[in-house]
Order: structure tokens, then sequence, then C-alpha cells
């Protein structure tokens, strides 16, 4: 009988489309630039979350902020984000080539590593 997936089977079902399309990526013809893999990986990704994949339904991203991080923006005179709000009313995957590059927009080398410590901001 048909039922409702659980969260738990929803989950192992978007974490194994991630893995196939990074192992998609990573094999595809090597005259594509390290770049364009990497441009194509996220453009897969984005895909599931617009519902464009064939096994997966649209997903809402919606932003979860911790409860101090708004006073501690305003505290340093820093936007903040708020709580509920859902970033793709759109169709992420047609966005994503439009987007300039923002050259200043990453993380630092410790939050990359996973090194970063609890509380910090990176």
């Amino acid at each position: 009988m048909a039922k409702a997936m659980t969260a738990e089977e929803v989950r192992q079902l978007f974490l194994s489309s991630v893995r196939a399309s990074a192992r998609h990526w990573a094999e595809h013809p090597k005259e594509r630039t390290v770049q364009q893999r990497c441009d194509g990986l996220a453009f897969s990704i984005l895909s599931m979350f617009d519902g464009s994949s064939m096994n997966l339904p649209r997903m809402e991203i919606v932003l979860r902020p911790l409860p101090e991080d708004k006073q501690y923006c305003i505290e340093n005179d820093e936007d903040w984000f708020e709580d509920g709000q859902v970033i793709n009313d759109c169709v992420l995957h047609e966005e994503f080539f439009n987007v300039p590059v923002d050259e200043d927009n990453h993380c630092d080398s410790e939050a990359q590593d996973g090194n970063a410590q609890d509380g910090e901001r990176g």
C-alpha cells in the first residue's frame, strides 16, 4: 500500500541524488575545466531544489538563523537574515548563471576546513 515518505526516506533520496550528481560531474569529460564541472554540479543541485529532477519534488529553502544572530548584526552594523524567509520563490537553476560572481563573497579558510569554533562567524 502506498504511503507518504518519511523525512528520513526523503533525506536519503536527496543525499543519494547529490552524491550521484557529484560522481557524474567528477567523471565528466576531462576537456571540461574544473570550474565548468563545479558549475555543473551546482546547477544540478539547484535543479533538485527546483523540482526539475525526476525523483524529487520542488523543495523550499527556508532561512533559520540563530536567535542571537540578528542582535549581533545590529550591534556590528551588519544586515541580518530574517527567520522564515524563503529564498527560492523563483527557479534557482535558471538564475544561477545570471548572478555575477562576487569575488569578495567567500568563506575564510578555517570555516571551509570545518575548523571554525562554535560561535565564530565565517
